[in-house]
């Protein structure tokens, strides 16, 4: 028996099989397999062995060299994927002060290590950020990780909208909508 082996989320056919040659068993773990008929199926598909397959999918039961839409899932987790990568990015990214110095920090910097010395009362501290060391008095200190607490928790903020509109959309079964989504809109600066 002839067989290809595919992929569900995209339907894509990640190989074929010959049991009559060879039987590995079952397909790997996610991977689901059709049997093939080789009279039927399209021009251009080829039997042979060892070579990779691309430009294939299992739609229906058939193999087809025509792509399938990507599913609404797929679309959903993408964009779910690049507003997280926005949010992660913009956390990232810092704040600028008034004097142009970017202030980004590590959480775990923020967290671990800053934020005790600022609750301690340090009159002053010198920080290395993007753009090279700056002395920070402990009035500038706390205003800065003010600022930096926002802009993270905007970006945080706006992540969750993000996601909303998108499992919204998704739920509506919405794909012109989903295709259309922004992921660039509303970030803070």
């Amino acid at each position: 028996m002839k067989y290809a082996v595919y992929w569900p989320p995209t339907q894509e056919v990640t190989q074929w099989l010959d049991t009559d040659v060879f039987d590995p068993g079952l397909p790997a773990m996610g991977q689901l397999r059709v049997e093939l008929d080789p009279d039927a199926l399209p021009a251009g598909f080829d039997l042979n062995p060892g070579g990779p397959i691309v430009g294939w999918w299992v739609v229906d039961g058939a193999v087809t060299n025509v792509q399938p839409p990507r599913t609404l899932g797929l679309i959903a987790q993408d964009l779910q994927a690049a507003v997280t990568a926005r949010r992660a990015a913009g956390v990232a990214a810092g704040v600028v002060l008034a004097d142009e110095t970017v202030f980004a920090v590590s959480e775990a910097d923020w967290t671990g290590r800053l934020a005790p010395v600022a609750l301690a009362g340090v009159t002053g501290m010198t920080l290395k950020l993007p753009g090279g060391y700056k002395v920070f008095t402990e009035a500038e200190l706390l205003d800065a990780f003010s600022l930096l607490l926002g802009h993270r928790e905007a970006c945080f903020n706006n992540e969750g909208v993000h996601y909303i509109a998108i499992a919204a959309l998704l739920a509506a079964q919405d794909r012109a909508g989903l295709e259309d989504y922004d992921v660039a809109a509303g970030w803070p600066d």
